[in-house]
C-alpha cells in the first residue's frame, strides 16, 4: 500500500505544479522553466529583428522595382512616330520589342502600354507606304505577345492530360490491374 500511496501523493503534485504553471505562466515555477522563457523571449526577439530586416529587404527590393518600372514607362513614352523615314520607325520598333520583352521578363504589368505603342508604329510604317515593314512588326508582336500564352497554355494542357492519363488507363485495364493485385498478395 505504501508504493500507491506515494503515487497518489507524486501524481497529485504534479498535477498541481501544471495546473499552477498554466494559471500563473512561469512566474510560479521552477528556474528551469524560467530559463526557458528567457530563452523563448530571445528567440522571439530575434525572429522579430529578423522579420523586420526582411521586411526592409522587400521594401528596398520594391522601390527599386518600381523605379525600373518608372524609367522603363519613361523610356517608352520617349518614344514618338514623327518621322516619315521607314528606318527611324523600324528602329524604335525594334526597341519597343525589347523593352516589351523586358517588361514581360520581369512582369511589370506595362506590357498594354507598350502593345499599343508598337501597334502605333506599325500604323506610322503602313502610312508611309512600307506595309511589308509593318506585316513583318505585326507578326513580332503578335510573337512576343500571344506565343507566350500558346506556350504557358500548352504546359497546362499537357499537366491535365497525364493527369487524367493515369486514372483513364486504371479504369480500362482495371481486370489487369485487379488480377496484379491478388497475384501479388497470394
Amino acid at each position: 500500500m505504501p508504493f500507491f500511496k506515494s503515487f497518489w501523493r507524486e501524481t497529485g503534485k504534479n498535477t498541481g505544479k501544471w495546473a499552477s504553471n498554466k494559471v500563473f505562466g512561469d512566474a510560479w515555477s521552477t528556474p528551469y522553466r524560467i530559463q526557458r522563457s528567457h530563452q523563448r523571449a530571445q528567440q522571439k526577439a530575434q525572429d522579430t529583428i529578423a522579420d523586420v530586416e526582411t521586411g526592409r529587404i522587400r521594401r528596398e527590393r520594391e522601390i527599386e522595382r518600381n523605379e525600373e518600372k518608372q524609367r522603363l514607362l519613361a523610356e517608352v513614352n520617349a518614344i514618338q512616330f514623327n518621322s516619315d523615314d521607314s528606318r527611324v520607325i523600324a528602329t524604335q520598333l525594334d526597341e519597343l520589342l525589347t523593352l516589351q520583352r523586358y517588361a514581360k521578363e520581369k512582369n511589370y504589368g506595362i506590357s498594354r502600354i507598350v502593345d499599343s505603342r508598337i501597334r502605333a508604329g506599325i500604323m506610322w510604317l503602313r502610312r508611309s507606304g512600307e506595309t511589308e515593314l509593318a506585316d513583318f512588326y505585326k507578326k513580332e508582336l503578335f510573337n512576343a505577345t500571344y506565343l507566350t500564352l500558346f506556350k504557358s497554355g500548352f504546359k497546362i494542357i499537357a499537366f491535365f492530360i497525364f493527369v487524367c492519363a493515369i486514372p483513364m488507363f486504371t479504369l480500362m485495364y482495371y481486370k489487369y490491374v485487379f488480377k496484379f493485385i491478388v497475384w501479388i498478395f497470394n
